[in-house]
């Protein structure tokens, strides 16, 4: 391949912005296909027009790059100019794919026209400049993909000389003799691309001469379009906030809708040309509101500034529909929040790091599989999480990044994505590929073990959430002792792995692990469960007990049957530490494995319902006063009206066989589908006096058990309709 990836040579060493630029004669041109990748991130213009942008996030293993055709009407026979702006990261960002010193771009395409081709190369004809107007200045405490930039002015520039910096390598290219290849190894793109959605105005809430205050209607990520004008020389702020907040930082009883308080937070500046002026961020941005702070008799017109939406197109069938209005705005509220959430890569908050972190991408790639059967966000986040294993067989806690974060018990999370997005998708043939990586995790946590066959501390961060009194989310005495909710989320990992055996048809490596599972539990029950309070504690033999236990010795099965049941009831009647949002998920689960789902899910609700009377459009990392207002970790609202309301869970991997077990003393009058590979499973349940109507279709190529009222039926493949009536009286 001629192309080659270019940099600018004799490059400044801070963050900065380069426009890459290559121009080709075209005549008749019929189709114009590129290929494109840059570190750290590009935007690509065609004659001026917004194309994409990207790289899709990677790591130095596989560098990705994006394919796009280009419109037609965007072609000129002539002249056609390939504009790309590149972001270069000096290295002073905490959480990014970005590689150190190293600004690059590479295109690489044909134009074809009536039989003749054109080859569209990165080489030493292009031009480059260094946009000296555009300085990026890192927040304070804000660990963005992409800091704020102080715009002095877009013509200000200094030429640079183009150099090769190395040779394009694909993924599948054969490397040297030697088995060398260069540091960016290409991949393409796996998912689906994305650009800022249809214009949607914003809503001024407050004007001054010198300031305007803008609502967005709700929490959303967006590229925002301000034009104004103003006295040469001036300088014109944008600050964007998840919410308002009071003088002195907190958001404790402030409505999350209201315009009472003060907006804080990342801003942007530009300076004044005296021309009118249209300032789009380079990245997009997380808020709710923004001001604009501006010299007086700046021409500001807030009623018709704009914001583009931006991220990943959770395109699917899953829905939920239900009589309580109460339901459905937490339903809303919750896909909102997964969409903020969602990008290149699933993200902790869109506001703050924005890192895919092992434990949150759980949780929000199961949310997303109840929304669509595109599975292949939730299918790159296995892939990439697994990429990052390190030496001693654990995962980073996020990645991609080239700074690397061990937090022990996000390895094993990793295992319980896998299931889930074999079971969603039915993608088995994965697991020849990544059941070694699981293999390498349990051996790590093996290695772990003390003498008493525990999980013992480590140097990394035992995280295991954000409870009050518990210092950086570890249980007091964690980082000295063998954590009991760390043993259990072992064994729990355990059995999900001999599942993923079975199911790939390797007998012999599942019955190891049903071994080690049952050693394991074997192991917590002799040291963690202290019999006079008829709970385990959070240490072997301390005198600390949260709700974190009880729940795992449910999910991992330490207690079965009536004796997890009442070990739950203790939990929940008891003075235990709480568990937060992000642990609420697992609760629920073993909630619905003892039969205690009806008597005490309303409760956990309460905090969902307690911020939509804040005023919430998304979820926030807890209630009350959280640092970030959009968490999608706090989606489960997603699962719990899906899979438990509704009832609809797959059994065989892919739906083939599923189950529909409705929770109908909680879901009165609902309706829903639920997506898999072969279409959508729809659910209606009805209840009239003393009956229940009961609903369902699926797709002809899947089998379903359906268990309502103790009473079961099967609908066969080859049928697709099943309808009932139950006198629930009875």
């Amino acid at each position: 391949m001629k192309s080659v990836w270019i940099t600018a040579k004799n490059r400044k060493r801070e963050s900065g912005l380069y426009l890459f630029t290559g121009e080709y004669n075209l005549k008749e041109c019929e189709v114009l296909t590129l290929n494109i990748s840059a570190d750290t991130r590009y935007k690509l213009y065609f004659n001026g027009s917004y194309i994409c942008e990207g790289p899709c996030q990677g790591d130095h293993w596989f560098w990705r790059y994006e394919t796009v055709k280009i419109p037609r009407k965007y072609i000129c026979d002539g002249i056609n100019r390939i504009e790309a702006y590149v972001y270069y990261n000096g290295g002073d960002i905490y959480h990014t794919q970005a590689r150190k010193d190293s600004c690059a771009l590479i295109v690489f395409g044909r134009a074809e026209s009536k039989g003749k081709v054109t080859e569209i190369n990165t080489g030493l004809d292009w031009k480059c400049r260094f946009l000296d107007g555009y300085k990026f200045i890192p927040s304070q405490g804000v660990h963005v993909s992409m800091p704020p930039v102080q715009l002095i002015t877009p013509d200000k520039a200094t030429e640079c000389e183009v150099a090769v910096k190395s040779r394009c390598l694909l993924e599948n290219d054969c490397v040297d003799d030697y088995g060398l290849f260069d540091t960016y190894r290409l991949k393409k793109r796996e998912i689906k691309l994305f650009a800022p959605g249809e214009a949607e105005k914003f809503r001024c809430v407050r004007q001054t001469e010198s300031s305007s205050e803008l609502d967005a209607g709700k929490y959303t990520t967006a590229y925002p379009e301000f034009t104004f004008k103003g006295k040469e020389g001036g300088l014109i702020r944008f600050t964007y906030a998840e919410c308002y907040c009071n003088e002195n930082g907190s958001k404790l009883g402030l409505d999350r809708s209201g315009t009472e308080g003060v907006i804080r937070g990342v801003y942007d500046e530009v300076v004044l040309t005296g021309e009118e002026q249209k300032f789009i961020p380079y990245f997009y941005k997380a808020f709710r509101f923004i001001k604009a702070e501006y010299p007086e008799g700046t021409v500001f017109e807030a009623d018709n500034q704009i914001y583009r939406p931006y991220f990943y197109p959770v395109e699917g069938s899953g829905s939920y529909c239900s009589d309580s209005e109460t339901e459905n705005r937490m339903w809303e509220v919750s896909v909102n929040t997964l969409k903020c959430c969602t990008h290149e890569t699933f993200v902790d908050c869109p506001y703050y790091e924005q890192c895919q972190y092992d434990m949150d991408t759980t949780l929000e790639a199961t949310f997303m599989m109840r929304l669509t059967n595109d599975y292949s966000m939730p299918r790159k986040a296995v892939y990439d999480l697994a990429r990052s294993q390190q030496p001693d067989g654990m995962l980073a806690a996020h990645y991609p990044a080239w700074r690397i974060q061990v937090i022990p018990t996000f390895s094993l999370f990793w295992i319980l994505l896998l299931s889930e997005y074999v079971m969603n998708s039915g993608d088995t043939g994965c697991l020849g590929e990544l059941l070694p990586y699981a293999e390498r995790i349990l051996s790590a946590f093996r290695m772990l073990k003390n003498e008493k066959g525990l999980v013992k501390a480590t140097p990394y961060w035992h995280y295991t959430d954000w409870v009050d009194g518990w210092n950086g989310g570890v249980p007091p005495e964690g980082r000295k002792k063998p954590l009991t909710v760390t043993s259990m989320m072992l064994a729990y990992a355990l059995k999900k792995a001999a599942e993923l055996c079975e199911i790939a048809g390797r007998g012999a490596l599942a019955t190891e692990y049903v071994a080690e599972y049952k050693e394991t539990v074997k192991a917590i029950e002799e040291n963690c469960y202290d019999g006079e309070m008829h709970f385990y504690s959070d240490t072997p033999g301390g005198r600390t007990y949260s709700e974190h236990t009880a729940v795992w010795a449910v999910l991992s099965e330490c207690k079965t049957g009536e004796d997890a049941k009442q070990l739950l009831i203790r939990s929940f009647e008891g003075n235990y530490s709480r568990a937060s949002f992000s642990f609420s998920f697992y609760t629920f689960r073993a909630l619905e494995k003892t039969g205690l789902y009806t008597r005490y899910a309303e409760r956990i609700f309460d905090g969902w319902r307690k911020m939509l009377n804040m005023g919430c459009t998304t979820w926030g990392e807890n209630p009350g006063n959280p640092r970030s207002e959009c968490h999608a970790w706090s989606s489960a609202p997603i699962y719990e009206y899906s899979a438990v309301f509704l009832g609809v869970k797959p059994t065989l991997p892919g739906y083939r066989k599923f189950v529909v077990r409705p929770q109908i003393e909680m879901a009165d009058n609902v309706r829903g589908s639920v997506p898999t590979p072969y279409g959508e499973i729809e659910v209606s349940l009805q209840k009239i006096g003393g009956a229940l109507k009961f609903r369902v279709q699926k797709p002809l190529e899947i089998e379903g058990l359906f268990e309502i009222c103790g009473r079961t039926a099967v609908i066969p493949s080859g049928s697709g309709e099943f309808e009932a009536e139950f006198n629930l009286s009875k």
